[in-house]
């Protein structure tokens, strides 16, 4: 909110300017009705491959499901996700008002520097840096740090919560103490601590944006995981070897997609997800006897 006022305030004719450029540059054009798979953030993208990506994250991601376990009862879960909803949605409409405001600026006012302009994702850290007041400058950068903090602490006790239930404990360990799992929990957050620095690395040197190649690592996972729920959720013959041949298959076909394919990350979890329900499907038919309870 700081940074959208100091924007407004530093652009010229303020938000009337920044509504005549932003039509100018087709900024504000909300809705693209084009059906094509290849191409990210249609309006048809959004509304079907956004709903089985947000099914897929808010309903089967551990970093998610921990905190809906969290709340009392499942009608604090359901108020807790439904209020996230419209908190993240006037969230994301100032992002989008900050970045046309950003580009207005360094069409109008300032000029970019080459290294920056080749990588959007440098363009508001920039401004942040170099036009805002000093004061303001810590407590923005003091804001970002805590909302990295926040979101990766929640996504290492995941993925380190995760690992000790459902492959260490039951794989490796299965009478050990509370003391034991706890120590292990510990060093598995640091070992997924080092995966995301050197991810992070690798994302520094990708030259498209981070929040698409981010979004697109999530969507490849999250469909196989979305058809094996769907599996367990609607279904009642599927046993453990029609969801393995499933899961396996989709995260093949999404291989494929990936790496043969011209489709936009947007559909991966659709993709995905009915890849592995249907085989998973038949594949139970063919080797399952009896309906599992």
């Amino acid at each position: 909110v700081v940074a959208a006022f100091v924007l407004l305030g530093k652009i010229p004719g303020g938000w009337n300017e920044v509504v005549a450029v932003g039509n100018e540059f087709h900024k504000f054009n909300l809705f693209d009705f084009t059906f094509d798979l290849s191409r990210s953030y249609t309006f048809w993208s959004g509304v079907i491959g956004g709903a089985f990506l947000t099914t897929a994250t808010h309903g089967t991601d551990q970093l998610m499901v921990q905190r809906y376990l969290c709340a009392r009862n499942s009608r604090q879960a359901t108020l807790a996700l439904l209020t996230s909803g419209a908190v993240i949605f006037a969230q994301f409409i100032l992002f989008l008002l900050i970045g046309v405001m950003l580009f207005v600026f360094y069409q109008k006012v300032a000029v970019l520097p080459p290294e920056v302009a080749a990588k959007a994702d440098r363009v508001f850290p920039h401004f942040i840096v170099t036009q805002l007041p000093t004061g303001l400058i810590g407590l923005v950068v003091a804001a970002i740090f805590a909302a990295a903090m926040s979101t990766l602490s929640s996504s290492l006790n995941s993925l380190s919560a995760t690992a000790v239930t459902d492959f260490y404990r039951p794989l490796f360990a299965r009478d050990k103490s509370d003391a034991h799992y706890l120590n292990v929990s510990r060093l598995m957050t640091g070992i997924w601590g080092v995966v995301q620095i050197v991810v992070a690395m690798i994302a520094i040197a990708m030259q498209g944006r981070g929040v698409d190649a981010v979004l697109a690592v999530a969507s490849f996972t999250n469909g196989p995981i979305l058809g094996l729920f769907l599996l367990s959720t609607l279904t009642r013959r599927v046993g453990p070897t029609g969801a393995l041949v499933g899961v396996v298959t989709g995260i093949a076909g999404m291989t494929f997609v990936w790496l043969q394919l011209n489709v936009s990350w947007q559909w991966y979890v659709l993709i995905g997800s009915l890849i592995t329900f249907v085989i998973g499907s038949l594949a139970s038919v063919a080797f399952e006897r009896k309906p599992q309870t």
